[in-house]
């Protein structure tokens, strides 16, 4: 699903920001719609499996579910879903749950660790910022990423555009940053996005509507 809505954002979706503000335009930005309500769906859907375990040793496994399907999603380069469900790890009304945290074993918190540094939020997306624009690789991007950097060098532009001076000065190095991650989203779309199905993938498929 995240790959047909990652398909449908057209050119015209990305250079005219109309998926900026505090709603994004269905009609104008149909691609990077479909994206955004994905992401929430499968992000409220990974807090909720955590949160609707009353019992400590359930809530523990599910948990432990949720961080197996985050580790597959990396290793399948679907940076998009897996964001959605770190996002749901790390939001207050599971991060605070530290019992059902500290119960899980020392496999599942070694590679919650991994993700986390492999998505990197706190460090403004460093590492999957690498992943994202120098790999050559299929992969189904977090848009948020190439979106926030889009919006950041049309700020860029606009403080640094003046189209009433008399000699107008045109930040060609804002245009440029936006060109490149523009063409390169629209060369991941090109690709043909595809995956070797492994036993933990199958392990964790019939539980979560990600893999389905």
């Amino acid at each position: 699903a995240a790959w047909r809505c990652f398909r449908l954002a057209g050119l015209r979706e990305w250079l005219t920001g109309s998926w900026s503000g505090d709603d994004t335009d269905e009609v104008a930005a149909p691609g990077i719609f479909a994206m955004t309500l994905d992401f929430n769906y499968h992000n409220t859907w990974a807090m909720s499996e955590v949160l609707a375990c009353d019992e400590l040793g359930q809530r523990t496994a599910t948990l432990e579910l949720l961080v197996d399907l985050l580790t597959e999603l990396v290793a399948l380069r679907n940076y998009h879903s897996a964001m959605a469900v770190l996002c749901a790890l790390q939001s207050h009304a599971v991060s605070r749950l530290k019992k059902t945290f500290k119960m899980t074993c020392s496999r599942t918190r070694r590679a919650l660790a991994e993700a986390q540094e492999c998505l990197d939020i706190e460090r403004n997306f460093a590492c999957l910022r690498k992943s994202t624009y120098k790999g050559d690789r299929p992969m189904i991007p977090y848009i948020g990423l190439a979106l926030g950097d889009l919006t950041s060098t049309r700020e860029v532009f606009k403080s640094s555009y003046d189209s009433t001076a008399a000699e107008a000065h045109v930040p060609f190095h804002s245009v440029s940053v936006q060109a490149r991650i523009v063409a390169h989203m629209k060369s991941l779309q090109c690709r043909s996005y595809g995956f070797q199905v492994t036993m933990d993938f199958l392990r964790v498929r019939g539980r979560c509507p990600l893999l389905s």
